[in-house]
């Protein structure tokens, strides 16, 4: 069940996340789920995300209260964990701390996992834009494409952004492909430092 979303807010901003772990976008209320969700979609563990996916009840004070939580995910083992996201003021606050206590309860009791993100759970600043930039550029492209197959054979171990790019290009594939590459850790580089045309790509499959 999905919470209506405001728009816009001075605090938060909502809106509509482009995945390619589900097929449908995933909904967020603030800029600190949209960049859990870049680092979810990044993360070669995680296979399907869900916004919003389901409501539990669970009792609080002898009233029984419903609660949604902002996400869940299902890494490549089965596993389903529900999280949460809240900016660590508000979550170590006594009311929440007592109240997400009661929902991880609830959560175990029903067979499920349940975490709670903050902004401490981000990578640094710099990873985060780099994350955007790949994710944005990345998309239209999927790992059955021909042009991924392509351009992996076609690559060496190692070759810096403006090689991949003037590689890719001058056999008629969209230079996107080499985003690709990258979110979806077939290359990887040095995420934590700009990706400038210098930027050492290397490949991460045996």
């Amino acid at each position: 069940m999905h919470r209506r979303l405001s728009r816009y807010s001075k605090i938060n901003i909502s809106g509509l996340f482009s995945s390619k772990k589900n097929k449908n976008p995933l909904f967020f209320e603030s800029y600190l789920e949209c960049y859990i969700f870049h680092i979810l979609e990044y993360d070669p563990n995680i296979k399907f995300i869900e916004s919003q996916p389901l409501t539990i009840g669970y009792e609080a004070n002898g009233r029984f209260l419903k609660y949604t939580p902002d996400s869940c995910v299902i890494d490549v083992h089965g596993k389903a964990t529900y999280l949460e996201t809240k900016p660590i003021l508000k979550l170590v606050n006594a009311t929440n701390s007592i109240k997400f206590k009661r929902i991880k309860k609830e959560f175990n009791r029903l067979g499920y996992e349940f975490k709670t993100l903050t902004e401490l759970d981000l990578p640094s600043p710099q990873h985060m834009r780099n994350l955007e930039i790949l994710h944005r550029n990345s998309f239209g492209i999927n790992s059955d494409s021909c042009c991924v197959d392509f351009a992996l054979e076609m690559l060496p171990t190692q070759v810096t952004l403006r090689e991949a790019i003037d590689a890719t290009l001058a056999v008629g594939l969209p230079k996107s492909v080499v985003s690709y590459l990258l979110f979806s850790q077939l290359y990887t580089c040095e995420l934590n430092a700009p990706l400038n045309n210098d930027a050492l790509l290397t490949r991460n499959i045996h």
